[in-house]
């Protein structure tokens, strides 16, 4: 049926106006069916009500339904399929979706037909029996035969066993071993993709190759006339490959394409970008790396301009493959070709979309390359499709700070605060107190600080490092008691514990050097019990949560300022609450110039320690 619903589809003769219902695999359990007979003959010209129901779309039979102007088509709402020109059905609780009239076939109960009433009380029904409790019905007893660590995870049943019984196969592969596992399995064409693909999760491309070479020895399929491997099995054995850095191999499998007639896509060409760059990875050889991702990005431009590519039915789009080029050139941290790449692509003017776009403001960021992500966003608000977002405003802020420009970086964000009405997000805001810290612009960075510490939530993981960066710009300036009166703020030692942020180890040694500076014992006193409650303070219910240890330098910064401000004793019981894992050095020896003036008997056992750990 399905077969003969294709073939009347693609009938050249102008077709009735008709309703299109498409078949998968488990639509013939819920009773909507078409047999060819009706397809044949058409529907009446009243508007019928469609009921479409499509597990894994076929993409090819929507398609030709489209070009055989079916005026009414209507896919499963949960699969974001085409609906065009069709009222939605607002119950939203089963599979189908539905539009106005009646559907003109009998339903599996044998009734005249199936009312959109009779679909809401089906789609009841069906979810009832999910929410029910399961007893040891066969879902029960099946759980557990698949982990998630197994390569054919996504498959199931008799295709599940195919993918693990091809997994085990060692050693060299042949067409014979592929025949014993494919014994008694009639695998459809897009059955054979997803076992290339689990094959390549696993790492066994050899086995992947040999099944490809198999597929190729098979005779075209009978209804169809589809030669083996298709477009699809070739990206999924390109894609192995190239994961597995066999690049020798997926070109020799390109140049088995091109020989077939075979266009290679887009696709394709990506994957062995990204197999160029995992090879790279663990080579380490960038130049190599540049020469290949260029001319793979020449391949597939003369590939998209040749004739074949005009009439494939999956044109090459340049701008993907200029995408993951750009990707692989910053991740390996050359700028400067990506920089040509992407002067290229704006000379010969290819469509880009947003994503596009970020991935070219995110490889700038860490080159630290602002005036080309300053350009690009310009370049980006003068294109009339796509608007732009927060994102691309904290990529070129994050830029500007990392080219020491901090000045650009604070001008963005005062143009993303107006330009967008959104609430600013978390990015931009620790990017411009980053700009701060640079600029010591430390009033600033306390107003951005708090500004968005009232509208965020106390668990947002950003506060930490914005806390740490206005802490920071306070300290730069030279402002010892702000960036102490911060952090004794945040911390909730003047404030009972209400509103704590969980300051970084770097920000606590920004303020406890602060103290230092300022000789206030006290005030460092109260930031690190604080932070680093006492086991006594953490029994009795201080500090919740907070109990973690310090590292040396920050007990070493505490320990400088109470014996600086002559607090030796103290510095020594602060020594002697700590264990060796807190210690260095430095640790013993402020311990020991705090015995000198404290406990002198005791100054002598600390030397030794000191010497013995030298």
């Amino acid at each position: 049926e399905r077969r003969a619903m294709c073939a009347a589809m693609r009938n050249p003769s102008p077709p009735p106006p008709l309703a299109l219902v498409l078949l998968s695999a488990c639509t013939l359990d819920f009773g909507v069916a078409f047999s060819s007979a009706a397809v044949a003959r058409g529907l009446p010209t009243a508007r019928p009500q469609v009921v479409v129901r499509v597990v894994r779309p076929w993409r090819g039979v929507v398609s030709a339904a489209t070009a055989a102007g079916v005026p009414q088509l209507v896919v499963d709402q949960r699969r974001s399929a085409i609906c065009p020109t069709m009222q939605m059905n607002s119950q939203r609780g089963g599979n189908y979706a539905t539009a106005v009239g009646r559907f003109p076939t009998a339903n599996k109960s044998g009734s005249d037909a199936d009312t959109t009433e009779g679909l809401q009380k089906r789609n009841g029904r069906k979810e009832a029996r999910r929410q029910a409790p399961k007893g040891r019905g066969r879902s029960e007893r099946g759980a557990g035969k698949q982990p998630l660590d197994s390569p054919g995870w996504q498959a199931s049943g008799s295709l599940r066993r195919v993918i693990d019984q091809l997994c085990k196969l060692e050693g060299t592969v042949d067409g014979s071993a592929i025949d014993r596992v494919l014994e008694g399995h009639e695998l459809e064409s897009r059955k054979y993709t997803t076992v290339i693909k689990a094959l390549g999760k696993a790492g066994k491309w050899e086995v992947a190759v040999t099944l490809g070479e198999w597929l190729y020895s098979q005779p075209a399929d009978a209804a169809t006339g589809e030669l083996s491997p298709n477009l699809s099995h070739y990206k999924a054995l390109v894609g192995a490959c190239a994961a597995a850095g066999r690049l020798s191999v997926a070109r020799q499998l390109i140049a088995q394409m091109r020989r077939r007639g075979l266009v290679p896509s887009a696709h394709i060409y990506v994957s062995l970008i990204n197999g160029v760059s995992q090879a790279s990875a663990a080579s380490g050889d960038v130049a190599m790396l540049r020469q290949t991702v260029l001319a793979l990005v020449d391949e597939s431009e003369a590939a998209a301009a040749s004739d074949e590519a005009q009439t494939s039915a999956e044109p090459i789009s340049s701008s993907y493959v200029y995408e993951a080029a750009l990707r692989a050139l910053f991740k390996h941290n050359d700028a400067d070709a990506a920089i040509r790449l992407m002067q290229r692509m704006r000379a010969q003017q290819l469509p880009r979309d947003e994503h596009c776009y970020a991935t070219v403001l995110q490889g700038l960021r860490a080159t630290g390359a602002w005036r080309e992500a300053m350009a690009e966003l310009q370049e980006l608000k003068a294109e009339p499709s796509i608007s732009v977002n927060g994102v691309h405003y904290s990529l070129v802020i994050g830029t500007c700070v990392r080219g020491g420009v901090w000045q650009q970086a604070l001008q963005m964000f005062d143009e993303r605060r107006e330009s967008i009405p959104e609430p600013v997000d978390s990015f931009c805001y620790s990017g411009a107190i980053a700009a701060c810290r640079r600029g010591r612009e430390w009033q600033r960075a306390i107003t951005l600080f708090d500004e968005f510490r009232t509208s965020a939530s106390p668990q947002e993981p950003s506060l930490p490092f914005m806390l740490e960066n206005a802490v920071a710009a306070c300290h730069a300036a030279k402002q010892y008691s702000e960036s102490a009166k911060l952090l004794e703020r945040c911390v909730g030692a003047e404030q009972g514990g209400a509103g704590v942020v969980q300051p970084t180890d770097q920000c606590a040694v920004i303020a406890l050097d602060a103290c230092r500076q300022l000789g206030d014992a006290d005030s460092a006193t109260r930031i690190y019990e604080a932070i680093f409650p006492s086991a006594q303070d953490r029994g009795a219910g201080h500090a919740p949560g907070r109990s973690r240890q310090p590292t040396a330098f920050i007990l070493n910064n505490l320990l400088g300022t109470l014996v600086a401000s002559g607090r030796c004793e103290e510095a020594l019981r602060q020594f002697d609450a700590h264990d060796e894992t807190c210690r260095n050095a430095k640790t013993l020896e402020l311990a020991v110039e705090a015995a000198d003036k404290a406990c002198p008997q005791r100054s002598a056992e600390l030397f030794a320690q000191l010497k013995a750990a030298s």
